[in-house]
């Protein structure tokens, strides 16, 4: 008993204040980035380089990336340092764009079929698929909802703050991803598998590296938290 105690005094006091100051930060700041914007962006980027067309997922990858450099400048980092994900049951990867303690864009997906849950997350998701097509089970009902990257139907999903569902993704899909809230907050559930599952210290080093170092950076440069 004395050192469940100790634990919850140590470890999950600690880990709840920080979420808590990370939600009073999050209520307070203004975001750099904007749905619309995204939204245009990776509309653009089907529109140019169209699913199935030579080198499609690259060339809009790259696109995106040089776009929204211009448009965020100082925010964007684009970069080629794909990490592994493994959370919820995903298997995918990420580039990561930017990063900070209130919000993150990048570009994910995998090139295999998963599935996998949301997370019940202390941030909401604004996605546009760019390749692929993602299948949407949200919680509450059977209903289900599909988006891709074919111009007769939505390519983009929202997940609101603390809601929950399961996403399949076909072989191929690719999105832009927006996420805003209280990032550190995500960690856990963004690493989770990887430590408990996969026990894969690489894969949890490289993607703290590349989070941690893109806040740090818009920390220092940009005073943004």
């Amino acid at each position: 008993m004395a050192r469940l105690r100790s634990l919850l005094l140590w470890v999950l006091l600690p880990a709840l204040l920080a979420v808590a100051a990370g939600y009073a930060l999050h209520a307070h700041t203004t975001p750099v980035f904007s749905a619309a914007v995204l939204g245009k962006v990776a509309a653009k980027a089907r529109e140019l380089y169209p699913p199935g067309s030579p080198r499609a997922l690259e060339n809009s990858v790259e696109y995106i990336s040089a776009e929204l450099a211009q448009i965020y400048p100082r925010h964007i980092h684009p970069n080629d340092q794909w990490v592994t994900n493994l959370a919820g049951g995903f298997k995918t990867a990420m580039l990561i764009l930017h990063a900070s303690m209130t919000e993150y864009v990048m570009i994910w997906g995998s090139q295999v079929a998963t599935t996998g849950h949301s997370g019940r997350n202390l941030a909401e998701f604004h996605d546009f698929i760019i390749s692929g097509q993602g299948t949407w089970w949200k919680e509450g009902g059977l209903a289900l909802e599909t988006a891709g990257a074919s111009p007769n139907g939505t390519s983009y999903m929202y997940t609101p703050r603390l809601s929950g569902g399961i996403l399949q993704l076909q072989p191929g899909t690719f999105m832009l991803e927006w996420c805003h809230g209280v990032i550190p907050a995500l960690l856990p559930f963004g690493l989770g598998d990887a430590l408990f599952s996969s026990m894969d210290p690489v894969t949890i080093w490289r993607s703290l590296y590349a989070y941690g170092r893109l806040t740090i950076k818009e920390l220092i440069e940009n005073g943004k938290i």
